[in-house]
């Protein structure tokens, strides 16, 4: 039988699979009711984040939800102020006895603009760090206001969580898979990993490709990403701009935010070619910051570092940088 129609098999089979936890909480989601609401002080909750250690590196998992817009929460402050909260937050227990929010975080927002000292919330207990990511993403997989770069990393983080490995770690073992369904090559991954994965991608309702073809958005620059969260580019729109010259970032994100995709490609073409930006041969000092800001925010997710010639070659270039400051 074709490695394609191999491919394809798996992949019918695979997509069935739901992830147990997750579905699980969506049933909490939707029987909030049945859980007491109790009312905690708006100072002692704090917002999402998870610390676990890693081959000896304490890493943080913070929400990965870090826009929201203006003036929907400037329209909710104003409906909690006239007709008061519709819906409690959720938050678990921490050890320093303070409350780490599940879900709500513009409702605790408003309620810190107002100046309301309290705010209703669900308590849930017991509740593992696995627990309180799984539950951070549920919810905002059911918003239609979460982009899909926010989506991607929480995904990714919770990946990671699951299978014990950092970020990198995710991002070879997801493109290993992506390449299995696409028949080009056989599968390299531990069956249980297997299992996780399409049980998550399962229960959040994605498809292995369509995650594969978003992980370029965590690489881009902050200036890029921002932009992205706040719904001013598209992610399309972003990885078009982020592969252009950087000296014409600014204007393709003035000029070309909102085209098409094929006007954008049109556009970068343009200007590419344009006898101005030809003559323009001189980069500015911002531009060259942006630049190493970017290149520096790779290094940390790169392999390259256990490639010896790559690494080798990344020493001289630290170097070199050292010394010319």
């Amino acid at each position: 039988m074709p490695k394609r129609t191999m491919a394809l098999m798996t992949q019918g089979a695979v997509a069935a699979q739901k992830d147990a936890e997750i579905e699980s909480l969506r049933e909490a989601l939707g029987n909030r009711s049945e859980h007491g609401i109790t009312k905690i002080p708006v100072d002692q909750i704090v917002p999402l984040q998870i610390s676990r250690t890693i081959e000896g590196m304490l890493e943080l998992i913070r929400q990965p939800r870090k826009y929201f817009d203006p003036e929907e929460l400037d329209l909710l402050v104003e409906s909690i102020h006239s007709k008061g909260l519709n819906e409690p937050v959720a938050v678990r227990p921490l050890e320093d006895g303070k409350y780490g929010l599940l879900d709500g975080e513009r409702r605790w927002r408003a309620h810190q603009i107002l100046g309301i000292p309290q705010i209703d919330a669900i308590v849930f207990n017991s509740l593992t760090d696995d627990g309180a990511l799984e539950w951070a993403l549920a919810t905002d997989t059911l918003k239609a206001s979460v982009s899909p770069l926010e989506q991607t990393l929480s995904v990714i983080n919770l990946l990671s969580l699951r299978l014990d490995t950092d970020e990198s770690g995710v991002r070879k073992i997801l493109n290993a898979l992506n390449n299995h369904e696409k028949g080009k090559t056989k599968i390299d991954v531990p069956e249980e990993h297997n299992t996780i994965i399409y049980g998550v991608l399962g229960s959040l309702g994605l498809k292995l490709g369509g995650l594969v073809a978003r992980l370029p958005l965590l690489d881009l620059p902050e200036y890029l990403n921002q932009r992205v969260t706040e719904g001013e580019l598209s992610p399309t729109n972003a990885l078009l701009i982020s592969r252009a010259p950087e000296e014409l970032h600014d204007f393709l994100i003035s000029e070309g935010g909102k085209l098409s995709k094929q006007k954008l490609r049109e556009l970068i073409e343009q200007r590419k070619n344009d006898a101005a930006f030809q003559a323009d041969t001189q980069i500015e000092p911002v531009v060259l910051k942006k630049r190493l800001k970017s290149a520096l925010r790779k290094v940390d997710k790169t392999d390259a570092w256990d490639d010896p010639k790559k690494s080798k070659r990344l020493k001289q270039l630290l170097q070199q940088i050292e010394r010319l400051l």
